[in-house]
């Protein structure tokens, strides 16, 4: 980290920027070109294994063994379900370690050791399996009750899903992985409280999480629906931001409340699910159609086509990744423009923004290609442009 000086609270930005370190720059652009790498060779793997997998008929001969084992029925297609989920997961498993392990301590972000990383691997498996393989049931039997618009009713089915597991996110999987407290700070607390109010959003808990048993980047938000709904502050982001720079933080993701944001993308995450699926059962119907007895498959209702459903469905949203990430920087930028206006701080959204790029070695401003592709949030660069831009209007109104 650069040596940038917290500034008085309530004063304006610094007139020399942090991100302006040569040194400081340079670090963050090789991380940001080592993560793009990473995230490169992840995705290409993980098509080259799936594709591989299903040359080779591994879904279709899993499937069968475990028929052999369990008789034909409900288990025993719950069982190859949960070996498919399983095996995705110990695939991706050595890449999620150089990740995790090699290239975030390599640049001095991650405060996680191998054991403790493998303990919440092993619990993120233990919790998701149960869910996958339930997903998967609904799949086959979505598929056999509906042959031809099976994909209409998984679509259906997203918003709620989605919904549920917002409001048990909080309560049910957040505790299994990080500690929560209650914001000790008494005079924060209140000022954020005050600030909800003002925004008209009603909140039943400020609480501080532990990031730092992980990492040292910084992160603030909202967690849950309705009465589960609560503020989470990293204390990353306690130890080191002004409380100045962390109310503008917090009053960016009172916009998202404030806008409904999660239910928007609850909404767009459906039309893209809605899509993804689409493309997928044509693509599957087809592959099974010209190329069943390659892969072993010539209908869509046995387990064994899951992988081949799952591995179109992953080429069709890349496809629309983009669009999706462009929907997301909308909404970004209206959460920003709503902490402006609530706050009417730009100096200390300048600052804060400043803050989280050094503490989380952010690039300012990565090439647009690559913003375009895979960004999901403004670059830093132009959310303090639209900083400075908010600033100066105000001065002239």
């Amino acid at each position: 980290m650069t040596g940038y000086a917290r500034p008085p609270e309530g004063n304006p930005e610094p007139a020399s920027s942090p991100l302006d370190d040569p040194e400081w720059l340079a670090r963050a652009r090789r991380y940001r070109r080592d993560r793009l790498r990473w995230l490169l060779a992840d995705l290409a793997l993980d098509l080259a294994a799936g594709g591989l997998a299903l040359a080779l008929r591994l879904p279709v001969i899993t499937q069968e063994r475990v028929a052999r084992r369990l008789s034909a029925g409900p288990v025993a297609e719950a069982c190859a379900i949960a070996s498919y989920a399983a095996g995705a997961w110990l695939l991706g498993l050595p890449s999620r370690a150089w990740r995790d392990l090699v290239l975030e301590h390599r640049y001095g972000l991650s405060t996680q050791r191998g054991r403790s990383w493998l303990a919440d691997q092993l619990k993120a498996l233990a919790l998701s399996l149960p869910v996958e393989t339930l997903i998967g049931q609904g799949v086959l039997a979505a598929i056999r009750r509906w042959p031809r618009r099976w994909w209409l009713a998984l679509s259906l089915a997203t918003a709620p899903l989605a919904a549920l597991f917002s409001f048990l996110f909080p309560v049910v999987v957040a505790p299994r992985f990080n500690r929560y407290r209650p914001l000790e700070d008494e005079a924060l607390a209140a000022r954020l409280r005050d600030q909800a109010a003002a925004a008209g959003i009603q909140v039943s808990e400020i609480l501080v999480t532990d990031l730092s048993r992980r990492t040292r980047k910084a992160n603030a938000f909202f967690a849950g629906l309705g009465r589960t709904r609560r503020i989470v502050l990293g204390d990353t982001l306690l130890d080191e931001f002004a409380p100045d720079e962390i109310v503008v933080i917090l009053a960016h993701e009172l916009g998202h409340q404030a806008h409904r944001d999660l239910w928007r993308l609850i909404l767009a995450s459906t039309a893209q699910v809605t899509l993804t699926i689409w493309l997928a059962q044509r693509l599957a119907e087809r592959a099974t159609r010209y190329h069943g007895r390659r892969i072993g498959l010539t209908r869509l209702d046995r387990p064994a086509a899951l992988p081949l459903i799952a591995w179109l469905a992953a080429l069709a949203g890349l496809a629309l990744a983009p669009a999706a990430n462009a929907f997301s920087r909308r909404i970004e930028r209206q959460a920003d423009r709503f902490a402006l206006e609530l706050t009417g701080d730009a100096g200390a959204f300048i600052r804060a923004m400043q803050r989280l790029a050094v503490q989380n070695l952010s690039d300012p401003e990565p090439p647009r290609l690559e913003r375009w592709l895979f960004s999901s949030h403004p670059s830093i660069a132009e959310r303090v442009a639209a900083a400075r831009q908010f600033a100066r209007q105000r001065r002239l109104s």
